[in-house]
């Protein structure tokens, strides 16, 4: 059984947006371009309310975080997209998930 749906995972470049000028978004793109078999992509950016939350995103966040770690793993299937050039981070990323 294949996996359909991509599951995207990678380094904020600001605190603000993990990809303000969509570096990692072409990338992916590319990728996607070339693996048809794929019917979706997860990006938790964009599938799970991020900051600021109200009181139902938090409890959604919530949710979504308790089962996210069988969406990055899977006895089935993984694909792992090493990217060759990675680019430079702003000044001001302090590079701390924690600070988001």
């Amino acid at each position: 059984r294949k996996r359909l749906v991509a599951i995207l995972s990678h380094r904020w470049f600001t605190k603000e947006h993990p990809d303000p000028h969509g570096f990692t978004l072409s990338i992916v793109c590319r990728f996607l371009a070339t693996a048809p078999a794929y019917k979706g992509i997860f990006i938790d950016f964009v599938s799970v309310p991020q900051w600021p939350r109200t009181e139902g995103d938090e409890a959604i966040f919530r949710k979504a975080l308790s089962s996210m770690g069988s969406l990055y793993s899977s006895a089935e299937s993984s694909t792992v997209l090493q990217c060759k050039i990675i680019p430079t981070p702003p000044a001001d990323y302090d590079g701390t998930y924690s600070d988001r």
